[in-house]
């Protein structure tokens, strides 16, 4: 069994610490949660890996390269490698998200400084 920990060392720009955890991950994907609160967005950003969301709670706004939509409860988002792509939590709304990183990268300072992003 793996047991992956907290990473409190994610913050955005407003220094707000974010609530992301590792849940998962192995030498292919990596499997992780990350929450944002009313007002906060994550991106927008580009990875050189694909990706899948799938939003656990909230109604959050998804943009992924021109395409833009609301998301709910239980919508699944791939984002491909390399497409610019974000979330945006509407006002009074928290989302919580999960996502699926594959295949699996190395979390890296440069991953740190730019992947969450605050309004």
């Amino acid at each position: 069994m793996k047991i992956v920990h907290r990473n409190p060392w994610m913050q955005s720009i407003s220094g707000r610490e974010v609530d992301l955890q590792y849940l998962y991950e192995n030498k292919s994907l990596q499997i992780l949660q990350f929450d944002l609160l009313p007002g906060e967005s994550m991106g927008p950003k580009i990875l050189p890996c694909d990706m899948i969301y799938y939003i656990v709670e909230g109604n959050p706004t998804i943009r992924v390269a021109e395409d833009k939509m609301i998301g709910s409860k239980g919508t699944l988002v791939e984002c491909p490698a390399h497409l610019v792509h974000s979330f945006s939590s509407n006002v009074g709304d928290t989302i919580q998200v999960l996502g699926i990183k594959v295949p699996a990268g190395e979390k890296t300072d440069q991953f740190r400084n730019h992947f969450f992003y605050g309004m």
